[in-house]
């Protein structure tokens, strides 16, 4: 039964279109008949599928690491998805020094996560809102959508410029 199953994946994977190089390299013998029957599926697999898989593996690093760190539950931010405020937020220094950090928060109700731009304490809105629903910050039009201010008074001076 297992060797059944080793030859079916091996002739699947021959003749998938979307892996040619696979194909080409056993015809032209770059790849010895020994070797492809010891191969594995991931080393069998497409070029594209690599990619997937290693860009998939990465942002499983990145989430782990950013959930060992925890985060600060707040309600201050609002998910786009299912409109609750009961969210957690990751500060990271995601660029040079001199750059602000960033603010990735994770919605504790429905698991949504997205990336604030954080610039002088004003974080984006996930929907752009006139409402303040309670709040009393301003809001500011800035760079094609709503803010809202979190900022001593003299850097509203500074937003102005956004």
């Amino acid at each position: 039964m297992k060797y059944r199953n080793r030859v079916r994946s091996r002739i699947s994977n021959l003749k998938d279109p979307k892996n040619p190089s696979l194909r080409r390299n056993v015809l032209c013998g770059a790849i010895l008949p020994s070797l492809i029957a010891r191969m594995t599926a991931e080393e069998m697999a497409s070029d594209e599928l690599k990619e997937l898989r290693n860009a998939m593996t990465q942002e499983a690093i990145r989430e782990h690491q950013m959930a060992k760190t925890g985060g600060t539950v707040t309600d201050l931010f609002q998910c786009g998805k299912c409109k609750k405020k009961n969210c957690t937020y990751n500060q990271v220094q995601t660029r040079s020094a001199d750059e602000p950090m960033t603010t990735f928060v994770l919605c504790n109700e429905c698991g949504n996560r997205w990336k604030v731009c954080a610039q002088l304490g004003v974080s984006r809105l996930p929907k752009p809102s006139l409402a303040l629903g309670g709040w009393q910050s301003p809001l500011k039009w800035c760079q094609g959508g709503w803010v809202r201010v979190h900022c001593p008074p003299w850097a509203l001076l500074l937003l102005q410029f956004c």
